[in-house]
């Protein structure tokens, strides 16, 4: 019985010790992760007509809505967008990775389904690359849906 309770005295030391190792983050190192910051100067690489869709108020038993974000690539290299990520079930897209030669113009298109979401809604895509590890565009949709009984 005194080996268990050691083994226990023990095992509770060791983790009261990792414990005391962890440190909080703070809200802005969060709010990274989550809204990861757009790269510096990515406009002169991939340029957006729009980075922000407003849409009128809907109902929550609207048909899902397209929105597209035409760009051009204006370096001078092609660029390959890896992926598009959005943050909320209410929003999905399809694009697959793709390869942009410069000069050329083409778009995102993300779809913003209304049902659930009744409210002041202000939802975000972000465009990876094959560049940076940051993203390199964020893309918004803001607008209000109407909630429905």
């Amino acid at each position: 019985m005194k080996r268990i309770f050691c083994l226990w005295i023990i095992f509770v030391g060791m983790l009261s010790a990792s414990a005391q190792q962890l440190t909080p983050m703070s809200r802005a190192a969060l709010d990274s992760l989550v809204y990861p910051p757009v790269m510096a100067g990515a406009d002169s690489i991939l340029k957006f007509q729009r980075y922000t869709a407003q849409i009128d108020t809907l109902s929550e038993l609207h048909p899902p809505v397209s929105l597209v974000y035409p760009f051009c690539n204006v370096s001078s290299d092609t660029v390959e967008i890896t992926h598009v990520r959005t943050l909320c079930g209410c929003t999905e897209t399809n694009e697959s990775a793709r390869s942009i030669p410069p000069g050329a113009k083409d778009s995102i298109t993300i779809r913003f389904i209304p049902l659930g979401k009744a409210g002041k809604i202000h939802q975000r895509a972000y465009v990876y690359t094959d560049l940076f590890t940051k993203p390199i565009a964020c893309l918004e949709i803001v607008g209000h849906v109407i909630f429905n009984e």
